[in-house]
């Protein structure tokens, strides 16, 4: 199954593979960064989710994330477990699986 958010990403990074409107002034990586970064914050715009993921670095917080990319089917469509948290932060009931 594809995650609607990855298919967003993917199509902000192929957008920099162009020779117009591209800032010629920064490398490739830092495009794509860039492109990352703009789909992110569209759905996490103060990156308040992203801060408390940086750093797993421990078994434990490993394990209790290791599935936030996994994708299932809520109300008839396709999600990921990072899409709903991000869309329903304040509700961590959405990150387990109903």
């Amino acid at each position: 199954m594809s995650q609607p958010i990855l298919k967003e990403i993917a199509n902000e990074v192929l957008k920099t593979k162009g020779k117009y409107g591209i800032d010629q002034t920064k490398s490739q990586s830092q495009l794509e960064k860039e492109a990352i970064n703009r789909v992110l914050d569209k759905y996490d715009p103060n990156s308040t989710l992203r801060r408390k993921y940086i750093g797993l670095d421990n078994t434990q917080q490993s394990l209790e994330f290791g599935d936030l990319f996994n994708t299932y089917i809520k109300d008839g469509k396709e999600t990921s477990r990072t899409r709903e948290l991000i869309l329903h932060s304040d509700d961590m009931s959405n990150y387990r699986n109903e």
